[in-house]
């Protein structure tokens, strides 16, 4: 499954907004650590993501051994991720609320030693489960693609048009409206990224959210 960026969040060492932290040794040789690390979500309307990368920029030392740890909670469970490397990922049942991710990431510097957390993230990304109905019909062979909203009530979340699908009467004929469900997820305060899931033939328009 390729990866989603949505509502990257950066953060260096030691600080809740980009910070380098420096120094100059006894011999006049600079050296200073900076981190950064961006979270990350995607999915469909049956699994939620969330991910984690952190890059290191420092310089004047060595730096190994570098160990990720991610956990992943919501009102669908939760999940921990905990390995080598300076990335991961979990996954959880997607569904609607507000859900928890935090990560750390440990690291051996050859001035310092061992040093855990060397970067601490906490994000709350929103999620919800959405309908949303389409029509304005185009056929090609058994591609049926629709390029309009078909709402007989509500405010979709989603509203991305020229969803398509294959028939799936097998009789070789789109049905005139389609219900498309989405995983919709924000980071506030980012809009709703959403995150298409089955695409469902319809006779007419329905209520979307």
């Amino acid at each position: 499954m390729a990866r989603r960026l949505l509502g990257t969040t950066k953060v260096c060492l030691l600080a809740t907004m980009c910070l380098v932290a420096s120094s100059i040794d006894a011999r006049g040789q600079s050296y200073g650590m900076s981190i950064s690390a961006y979270d990350y979500y995607w999915g469909d309307t049956n699994t939620a993501w969330a991910g984690i990368d952190y890059y290191d920029d420092s310089w004047g030392c060595d730096h190994g051994d570098y160990g990720t740890v991610l956990a992943f909670s919501g009102p669908t469970g939760s999940a921990y991720f905990s390995d080598w490397g300076p990335s991961g990922a979990v996954s959880l049942p997607a569904g609607d609320g507000e859900f928890l991710m935090q990560s750390g990431l440990s690291l051996y510097c050859s001035c310092a030693g061992p040093i855990y957390p060397a970067v601490y993230i906490v994000n709350q990304p929103v999620m919800k489960l959405t309908v949303t109905y389409f029509t304005g019909l185009t056929q090609i062979g058994r591609l049926c693609t629709y390029n309009s909203l078909a709402c007989s009530s509500g405010t979709p979340t989603c509203t991305n048009a020229s969803t398509v699908y294959f028939d799936l009467d097998s009789d070789g004929i789109c049905d005139p409206y389609a219900a498309g469900g989405f995983l919709a997820i924000r980071v506030p305060p980012s809009p709703y990224a959403c995150f298409p899931g089955p695409i469902i033939g319809m006779d007419g328009p329905g209520v979307c959210n």
